[in-house]
């Protein structure tokens, strides 16, 4: 939704967790705005004008002056402290001898200490200061022991002597007095440093650069002046001692301290131009100044910049702290280097240049972190980018002829019709996700050094040009492909048995040898083919682990080659008995994941990835496929949204309150006249919505995965659909009206987030399936009715807690027992752009998953399976609770009419426990509402209901829960009985006949020692396979059966 801000006056404002998607600030003048959490994706910054307003400005001027000033003190007592010995002191004379070397010793420390910071730095100068400290503190600790009145001189290193000798500026016993006079030099040196580097930076980026040289000139005037004034104070006790020869004296010892001030302030200065010039050695002073000059600035922190312009925008004051700068573009923006960058790739100042010069001929950029770069149209000719990451990075219409990518991460990068003849390909990352479509390269080079003895750099092709194309069709076709680097001898047998064990570790991932290169000097490339979705660079770092360890080791390897073989003969016994006989294995529910990562509605979607579990293979098939832009999809769905909305305060005023705290800034401009006019209007814009989804599912462009969909599956079976996108647009539109899902009545979507992983559990032994109900604030709504649909429960254990406090939530979560499904119901609700949400738990208190996240860990690594929250729009619940990676998620996508939400939570638990699959389940509860009254009332109301699946996780049934509960023997039987019920395919008199042998098998036990219990156990076996194998669509009993036979056959028994 495009928002125009441009060229206006936007000082001070706030646009604080707003969704900017596309708006345009250009020439805007944006000082001391507040973007914090905005998402700004694809925003425009042209010319704008970033950083702090007038009156920050004049602050800063202000700490500027007094850090000056701060830097002259401090040098004026450290001049004077140097020199002051050498001044006759009348009321505690001291002797020259030592006079003498207290000054020389002061002139040491400081020549020692200024060496130190310009040649190490201040990192490393306070790092060796704290080293001295700790060293210097036990030694004097221990001189200090030796103090008697035989060795009076030791007893200078006393505490109490100390801090009289610091109590009295250094009067007291020698060796107080080198102590106290040694902690004020490097006190005072450390002061002029920090607070005149502080007060340069901080002018130049308020201001401009010449005020550095009034904010110099301050702190050196009162260092010289000051510095006089308090030595010739000092200095006229020459008259008393030398009169004839005081005023020399006075003017030499005051000549020695003014120069040695100004000399401080100098040396000080040097320091700041370093720090300016971003040397590493003050790398921190420059951060610290930084943060400091940003406060009050315009602040970007945590937004989304996702593809923003800041071409030519003035960024200094600016805070762009842990933003996602992914592709934005900086070309030509101004004083960029003034701004807070931490934690993004802008922090390197060579990326930070390559990205606002668009300049990087013959540069080296080796290891650089480019991650996410904007790169488009940037002369990179002849730069280095040995090692470095440009993972996701844009580089189209970027000249990279003759670069160094060897070694380069380059995993979703985009080339698009980049010029890259002569590059050096050695070794690098790419894979399906790499775009080349349209690159120009007449060739490159396949090694970034020649071989041994020869000029040979392995160009391609051999002799002659690439044609056009020829260059991306070859990338494209070995992008799936591991290189990896090995030295002669070559363990073959290590090499083997590592593929086998990464296979399988990594769930059987198809690996294999797709050839092997010498590249001389003992060095061979060994080509392993891998999945295009699989993690390259964790492929190789696993297998070159496993090869290390394995290379020469032979006993180890012949250990996994029996353990492997074992393995292989206990599968090969099951097989034999019959219980995964050909007839009647039956496979996990279908599952298909499509990945629209890459894109969004206005830009549509360049590389989408359908994987298809189908058949008996444990490794997907996978299909790529695009989508062209289509705006018109969301824009249908944002009216349908408005319009549900102005339904929804109607029926508000009736008393129809859905399940969402209405806030105080919520005015309802309709009346009830206008709720036939706007559920006609909900219908039409619902039958568009069809209308124009189908038609960009059903495009060309997308053709291959929905063919491949149709060709695979079986409408006969169970589909689980997941959809991965971030885009929040796509998680909101009602995938449920392709029509594939019309023509595939057992398939049912699903939501999930981009990265998938499995917690560690530890399940509590516990003797029923446990929820944790919440009832939160009821304001308007019933959730009695929630409460008895869970209570209608009977073979689960429910705790209720009605309004809790949030310290009565977090001590149920953390419930040693743990919990299997945790329900809430009550008000809630999402931002728009689905970043985040809240439930009311009680009148007062509402509660995000941040809020709760620590013990929503506990619960999930105790169990917990299902959060289904039965309130009003939970796509931001869902997405913070998707990062926990809790296995499965049941919310509403938009505020939901409480009679809506009662029906769906009462039919989906009795689905579900009726032995229905989660999905089954959620799809049969969804279309009931269009049965009720409710969906004539509220139009679309059966769109509501989403479940969001962790990808990594297996959806679990209802008696699946119980197998974590109950002994497995009792568990198989009860699935099979539950199977039996539910089974549509089996006659009355099958299902009577079946159910008997069940509870003979009940009766006898697993492990029967009498022969005759033995037989009929055989008996009901024979009978239990003969209706199953009578039935073949009755995939429920089989699949339910085969599990059953495992425990008989593993016990020893041969009841088949």
């Amino acid at each position: 939704m495009c928002q125009n801000y441009r060229d206006k006056n936007l000082q001070g404002w706030s646009f604080k967790d707003k969704d900017l998607t596309g708006a345009d600030f250009s020439g805007s003048d944006i000082r001391g705005a507040n973007f914090t959490n905005a998402n700004l994706t694809n925003a425009s910054f042209i010319g704008a004008k970033a950083g702090v307003q007038k009156h920050w400005v004049i602050g800063l001027l202000i700490v500027a002056s007094l850090l000056s000033g701060i830097s002259g003190v401090a040098a004026v007592s450290n001049a004077y402290n140097t020199v002051r010995f050498i001044i006759p002191n009348v009321t505690k004379p001291i002797p020259i001898i030592a006079a003498l070397t207290f000054c020389f010793l002061s002139l040491v420390l400081n020549g020692v200490l200024w060496r130190i910071i310009l040649r190490q730095g201040i990192q490393k100068t306070l790092g060796i200061i704290a080293a001295t400290v700790g060293i210097a503190v036990p030694i004097i600790g221990i001189l200090a022991a030796f103090g008697t009145k035989a060795r009076p001189w030791f007893i200078g290193f006393r505490v109490s002597n100390i801090s009289q000798a610091a109590a009295s500026l250094g009067t007291n016993s020698e060796p107080a007095q080198i102590i106290v006079l040694g902690a004020l030099i490097i006190a005072a040196t450390i002061a002029i440093v920090v607070s005149l580097t502080f007060a340069v930076v901080l002018a130049v980026i308020a201001v401009a650069d010449w005020l550095r040289y009034l904010v110099v000139a301050e702190a050196m005037a009162i260092a010289t002046i000051a510095t006089g004034i308090v030595t010739r104070n000092s200095a006229r006790y020459f008259s008393l001692t030398i009169p004839k020869e005081a005023l020399a004296a006075q003017s030499l010892v005051i000549a020695i301290a003014v120069i040695l001030a100004g000399a401080f302030i100098f040396l000080s200065d040097r320091v700041a131009n370093r720090t300016l010039a971003e040397d590493e050695k003050y790398n921190v002073l420059l951060k610290i100044a930084i943060a400091i000059a940003t406060i009050g600035g315009t602040s970007f922190r945590k937004s989304d910049l996702t593809n923003a312009n800041f071409s030519h925008a003035t960024l200094k004051n600016t805070d762009l702290r842990k933003a996602n700068v992914k592709r934005s573009f900086w070309y030509k923006s101004i004083k960029l280097n003034w701004a807070n960058v931490e934690g993004t790739i802008l922090e390197a100042s060579k990326v930070r240049d390559l990205l606002v010069t668009g300049d990087g001929c013959k540069k080296s950029y080796a290891g650089a972190n480019l991650r996410g770069a904007n790169l488009d149209s940037a002369n990179l000719a002849d730069a280095n980018f040995k090692t470095a990451d440009l993972t996701e990075a844009t580089l189209r219409y970027a000249c990279l002829d003759w670069a160094n990518l060897s070694q380069t991460q380059a995993v979703g990068a985009d080339f698009t019709k980049a010029s890259m003849t002569g590059v050096c390909l050695e070794a690098w990352n790419i894979d399906s996700t790499t775009l080349l479509d349209e690159v120009e390269s007449k060739f490159y080079y396949l090694r970034e050094n020649p071989k041994s003895g020869t000029d040979d750099r392995e160009r391609r092709p051999h002799d002659g040009e690439f044609a056009p194309g020829e260059f991306t069709k070859l990338l494209q076709e070995i992008s799936n492909t591991v290189d990896l680097i090995l030295h002669s001898p070559i363990d073959w047998k290590a090499l083997f048995i590592s593929l086998q064990q990464l296979q399988v570790k990594n769930e059987e991932t198809e690996l294999y040898i797709q050839g092997i290169e010498n590249k001389g000097d003992g060095v061979f490339v060994v080509k392993v083919n891998v999945p295009s979705d699989v993690k390259k660079s964790e492929v190789y770092g696993e297998l070159t682990q496993l090869y290390k360890v394995l290379k020469g080791k032979e006993k180890q390897i012949l250990l996994m080659q029996e353990q492997t073989e074992y393995r292989n003969r206990i599968m090969n016994f099951i097989v034999t008995r019959g219980v995964l006989s050909s007839h009647n294995k039956i496979l996990p529910d279908n599952l298909v994941v499509i990945n629209f990562e890459n894109g969004n509605f206005e830009q549509g979607f360049r590389a989408i990835a359908a994987h298809i579990w189908s058949d008996e293979h444990p490794l997907p098939t996978k299909f790529t496929a695009k989508l062209l832009p289509n705006l018109e999809i969301a824009e249908l769905y944002q009216k349908f949204h408005l319009k549900y909305e102005n339904l929804r305060l109607c029926y508000e005023s009736q008393g129809w309150i859905p399940r969402i705290k209405k806030l105080p800034s919520q005015v309802s401009q309709v009346s009830l006249r206008d709720i036939p006019e706007l559920k006609k209007e909900l219908q039409d814009l619902a039958n568009q919505l069809k209308i124009q989804i189908n038609l960009w599912l059903n495009s060309k462009e997308f053709s291959l995965i929905q063919q491949q969909l149709r060709s695979k599956l079986d409408c006969s079976h169970r589909i689980r659909v997941i959809i991965q996108a971030e885009d929040i647009q796509m998680r909101r539109i009602p995938w449920h009206l392709w029509d594939f899902f019309q023509d595939y009545p057992h398939a049912e979507v699903a939501l999930c987030a981009a990265i998938g992983d499995r917690v560690k559990k530890s399940v509590p032994p516990r003797t029923q399936i446990r929820i944790l109900a919440i009832l939160g604030d009821s304001k308007g709504i019933n959730v009695n009715a929630d409460r008895k649909a869970l209570e209608d429960l009977s073979d689960a254990e429910t705790v209720f807690l009605v309004k809790p406090t949030f310290q009565e939530v977090e001590a149920a979560f953390l419930d040693e027992k743990g919990w299997d499904i945790f329900c809430f119901s009550g008000h809630s609700s999402s931002d728009w752009n689905g970043n985040k949400g809240w439930i009311q738990i009680n009148e007062n208190e509402r509660l995000t998953i941040q809020d709760l996240e620590e013990v929503l860990k506990v619960a999930i690594e105790r169990g917990l399976q299902l959060a289904i929250f039965n309130s009003c729009d939970g796509l931001g619940l869902a997405r913070k609770l998707a990062n926990l990676q809790i296995p499965q998620m049941i919310v509403m996508r938009e505020a939901v009419p409480d009679l809506a939400a009662q029906d769906f939570l009462k039919n989906f638990l009795k689905l579900f426990a009726d032995g229905n699959s989660l999905y089954v389940a959620v799809r049969k509860a969804r279309e009931m509402l269009q049965r009720e009254e409710i969906e004539n009332r509220f139009p679309c109301v059966s769109w509501l209901p989403t479940i969001c699946q962790n990808q990594a996780e297996v959806p679990q049934t209802w008696q699946e829960l119980h197998s974590r509960i109950q002994p497995k023997f009792e568990n198989l039987l009860a699935q099979l009985k539950a199977a039996i019920k539910n089974e549509i395919y089996l006659t009355s008199e099958n299902k009577i006949k079946a159910i008997g042998q069940i509870n003979i098998l009940a009766a006898t036990g697993q492990n029967p020692e009498k022969e005759e219990k033995q037989k009929q156990i055989k008996s009901a076996f024979n009978i239990l396979m003969q209706i199953s194998n009578e039935e073949p669509a009755a995939t429920q009993m089989a699949e339910a059966l085969n599990k059953l036979l495992i425990p008989y056959i593993i016990s020893g028994g041969n009841y088949v």
